[in-house]
């Protein structure tokens, strides 16, 4: 299933869990795994083709592979803001970005059992964490100083005066899906924080790779935003060039497993003026095999991409 991302999500983040990067394991071979290596333009072809071999072999190895279609794979972060956000309740915001939460309730200690539904209708049975699991999860550790009450010394907390079960949809490797979660009420706000309460065994995050300086590991290297869209073995990937950068190329790299893409650009002359700005260029790449159910990764993140900046 090819995930796209929506264009309003359906809570506004507050941690943003990208999640999607990739650390720490050695590069390996890829076995027995059929590679096609693929490249267009200047970028040289051999450290593409091993960062995007390492890519692949560490997702290979962490088993999200397995979980991509039959798994809970979040793309949304777990905890949610309110919707319509603070109400300019700017010593709310901070004490909650400060971590300065309690409770005025207590908070059930009790885990449970739910389902997660997902848009083909299929369901996943996952296990529950209490709420006093999910509140500890969801609340920042406290750091700098709690802001004032209003002609006070006194700390203004964020005060949580409800709990309660409840579901929202997210973002997964499947597409979206309604998820169970606890509802924590907040004096002041006019929607609750909400803390997705799948148990973290039920959950399989992204794994984790040594992120790449793509300017310092070989010559026009630039960063792949997103896919713009898939027909066959056409994949239309959405690069992020600076200012000055000129000729954009695609790279594709692929076995049985995953799509690796990237790209390059011939780099603006040292000491040439540029601004600071990322500009999203459309180029097109081509697999040997139609990319299925198979993950499109960036190689220089070893993120998981999704739809994004359809093209005009």
């Amino acid at each position: 299933m090819r995930t796209a991302a929506p264009r309003r999500p359906v809570r506004r983040a507050h941690v943003v869990i990208a999640v999607l990067g990739l650390a720490g394991l050695v590069l390996a071979a890829c076995g027995s795994q059929p590679a096609s290596p693929r490249a267009t333009g200047g970028m040289p072809v051999d450290p593409f083709i091993a960062r995007a071999q390492q890519v692949a072999q560490t997702w290979r190895d962490s088993g999200l592979l397995t979980s991509w279609t039959t798994g809970f794979v979040p793309f949304s972060p777990l905890t949610l803001e309110p919707v319509g956000g603070y109400a300019s309740n700017e010593n709310l915001k901070a004490a909650y970005g400060n971590g300065y939460v309690k409770s005025a309730v207590t908070l059930p200690v009790e885990a449970g059992k739910g389902e997660i539904t997902y848009a083909d209708g299929s369901r996943q049975p996952v296990g529950l964490v209490s709420a006093q699991s999910a509140y500890t999860a969801m609340v920042p550790p406290q750091q700098g100083t709690c802001p004032p009450k209003p002609g006070t010394t006194t700390c203004d907390w964020a005060i949580v005066s409800k709990v309660e079960p409840g579901t929202t949809t997210i973002l997964t490797s499947r597409g979206e899906a309604t998820v169970p979660t606890w509802k924590f009420t907040v004096i002041g706000l006019r929607e609750p924080l909400v803390r997705v309460a799948v148990d973290p065994a039920d959950i399989t995050t992204m794994p984790e790779l040594p992120p790449i300086d793509g300017r310092g590991s070989w010559t026009g290297a630039t960063s792949v935003e997103g896919w713009q869209a898939i027909k066959g073995t056409s994949v239309t990937i959405a690069l992020g060039l600076g200012a000055c950068d000129k000729d954009p190329r695609g790279l594709v790299w692929e076995n049985d497993d995953v799509v690796v893409v990237g790209g390059s650009v011939t780099p603006p002359d040292p000491g040439t003026a540029c601004t600071a700005q990322l500009i999203i260029t459309p180029v097109t790449v081509t697999t040997k095999a139609p990319v299925g159910t198979r993950p499109i990764l960036d190689v220089l993140s070893g993120r998981a991409l999704l739809k994004s900046y359809a093209p005009d």
